[in-house]
């Protein structure tokens, strides 16, 4: 009886041992996939650690290998400070085509359109880029956006325009966050009767105080450029199709590359205003990458 125990009990390790070598590939194959996921998320809100303290209302934070000075009050700002994380799979994205178009041309030109306070600007500048153009009419968005510039060595690379994009060059009412009800600074936006209304995240519409400012056309603000590469980044809260409109010999003349938010909800009117030489390349949400036959020639799309 011992000697049948035993041997079943040599069976059942043998068994046992064959089944883990069967399955250890597979087991650490999943524990190598957990710890990259732990370790990647870790990393993401380590490299968003406190440089500094708090100056008032703001902080500054290292992120990305940048060096801000956030508003505390601010949602963009806040996802960055609290998470490590805002558009980081954009901001890679757009980096990545940077690197591989400065190979071919070092005079890259990037153009922010609806700059905010920088990150896609200061994005592009770490990466190489050295002829940047900063479109932002807001005030308190320019005074954050040139404190960010100084504090990464990008304040005289960059030329600010203190500007609205518009399809047309004028004078545009335009909502201001000093007399929004909310602090989220993101919302500065053109009013008119072909842009949305701005609403919560319940469906309430966001009460907005308006001024007039002055607008310009890409087209008028850069008349004459031709055969260049250019990389824009087009976020203007609903008047993204207005701002397309008014680049139409920009993008005949160029080699363009555009990153454009654009929600699913109203996609569809969207493509419809696009300009005929333009073509989606890429899609990471809500923003769209649109390429014109030139640079989808340089990029190999």
């Amino acid at each position: 009886m011992a000697i049948f125990f035993t041997l079943n009990s040599m069976c059942n390790k043998k068994n046992l041992t064959m089944n883990l070598k069967h399955h250890l590939p597979l087991v650490g194959r999943l524990y190598k996939q957990r710890d990259k996921a732990r370790a990647e998320r870790n990393a993401a809100i380590n490299q968003t650690k406190k440089a500094s303290g708090n100056i008032g209302d703001y902080t500054l934070t290292t992120h990305r290998g940048l060096t801000l000075l956030l508003d505390k009050k601010n949602v963009l700002d806040r996802d960055i400070a609290n998470l490590g994380n805002f558009e980081n799979e954009q901001l890679d994205y757009l980096t990545e085509q940077a690197i591989k178009l400065l190979k071919q041309d070092s005079q890259v030109t990037f153009l922010d359109v609806g700059t905010n306070w920088g990150l896609y600007t200061l994005t592009m500048a770490a990466a190489g880029v050295k002829n940047l153009h900063a479109f932002e009419p807001d005030a308190r968005n320019i005074a954050h956006l040139q404190t960010n510039l100084l504090l990464n060595g990008a304040l005289e690379k960059t030329k600010i325009h203190a500007l609205a994009v518009w399809k047309e060059s004028g004078e545009v009412s335009f909502a201001t966050t000093a007399e929004n009800e909310t602090r989220d600074r993101g919302w500065a936006q053109i009013i008119s009767e072909e842009t949305p209304a701005i609403e919560d995240k319940k469906g309430k519409k966001i009460k907005l105080g308006t001024t007039t400012l002055p607008a310009v056309s890409l087209d008028d603000a850069f008349a004459g450029m031709i055969h260049q590469t250019l990389i824009l980044k087009i976020d203007t809260e609903g008047a993204e199709a207005q701002v397309l409109q008014g680049a139409s010999h920009l993008l005949a003349q160029n080699a363009v590359l555009i990153q454009v938010e654009n929600h699913a909800h109203n996609r569809k009117e969207f493509l419809k205003k696009l300009p005929k030489n333009l073509s989606v390349v890429h899609t990471i949400e809500p923003d769209l990458y649109l390429a014109n036959p030139a640079m989808q020639k340089k990029l190999g799309l």
